[in-house]
């Protein structure tokens, strides 16, 4: 084998251990929070005092808790989008001055998840599945 050779293999060798560990590193990137890794559900604040853009790209719901500020009731519409445009994954109604809660389930999403309380006064968490 000719030192060419040789260095072709060892080259090819270098560049498959790095893609191996970029892939680790980015997984473990991807699952952390406050350099942490996160072994649970991501909890996203929405609404007053939060964000309607809850997540950009793809994910799972896993939950949610949101409560009515307003004196009337308000319904929540969780879309499937980056905008108000898009696809509906779940629609919440919550009476005056109450709160909603589920949990124990998991709704995917693609392109983004836009929280929607169409000009209603409303505060919460929605969770956000962590990557398995």
């Amino acid at each position: 084998m000719s030192l060419t050779d040789r260095l072709a293999d060892v080259l090819a060798d270098l560049v498959t251990t790095l893609d191996a560990q970029r892939a680790q590193t980015a997984a473990l990137v991807v699952a952390t929070q406050n350099a942490t890794r996160l072994r649970g559900d991501r909890p996203i604040p929405v609404g007053v005092g939060g964000v309607t853009l809850a997540w950009a790209g793809a994910g799972r719901i896993t939950g949610w808790t949101l409560r009515n500020l307003d004196d009337a009731p308000a319904v929540v519409t969780l879309r499937d989008s980056r905008n108000p445009d898009g696809e509906p994954v779940a629609l919440v109604v919550i009476p005056t001055g109450e709160s909603r809660e589920l949990a124990g389930t998991s709704v995917s999403f693609g392109e983004g998840l836009f929280f929607d309380a169409a000009g209603a006064r409303v505060t919460g968490v929605v969770w956000i599945g962590a990557e398995t």
